[in-house]
């Protein structure tokens, strides 16, 4: 009797197996599709830029509030310092620079995401109060950048750009 259950047990352990590598992969898809989006531009920096660039990736800074912030990249430059927020998203983006969140529409599904000039925002602030006594405030500029296929279906807000517009921004010269 145990041999004719034994194929059910089977299929049962590897769907159960299957439902549970598709969890993880589900839950940590945000995250490898971030890093990926991270890894394009920090590859565009080394590919664009040379001294006296200098780019620091994902740094985690203590903020005031006795919590912490990451930031996607910091570029230090002749023109200022670069706080840079990285988004790897397609579809459809709505979204203006006053708008606490944004939303991202595929097909028919919408998801609304943090503005992310204001999360930046909270990057830049961080920045200004670690570093006050060496680095005046106004050589802090903050960007984002969206990685991917994402198109804007509304007005581009200002210091957001699209692949490599940014670089254009960081080195006006070129």
């Amino acid at each position: 009797m145990e041999n004719i259950f034994a194929p059910l047990y089977s299929a049962i352990g590897w769907m159960l197996f299957i439902g549970i590598l598709l969890g993880a992969f589900k839950t940590f898809l945000p995250m490898i599709k971030g890093k990926l989006g991270e890894k394009y531009v920090r590859d565009d920096f080394n590919r664009y830029f040379v001294e006296p660039y200098i780019l620091i990736n994902d740094i985690t800074l203590p903020d005031n509030q006795s919590t912490t912030t990451q930031v996607d990249h910091i570029v230090i430059s002749p023109f200022g310092i670069f706080v840079i927020e990285t988004k790897n998203y397609k579809g459809w983006i709505f979204g203006s620079e006053r708008q606490k969140q944004w939303t991202q529409s595929i097909y028919r599904q919408k998801n609304k995401f943090q503005n992310p000039i204001h999360q930046n925002y909270k990057h830049i602030k961080t920045l200004e109060s670690l570093l006050e006594d060496i680095v005046p405030s106004n050589v802090f500029f903050g960007i984002v950048i969206f990685v991917g296929s994402a198109e804007f279906k509304s007005k581009i807000p200002k210091g957001v750009f699209l692949d490599r517009d940014w670089i254009k921004y960081i080195r006006p010269l070129s």
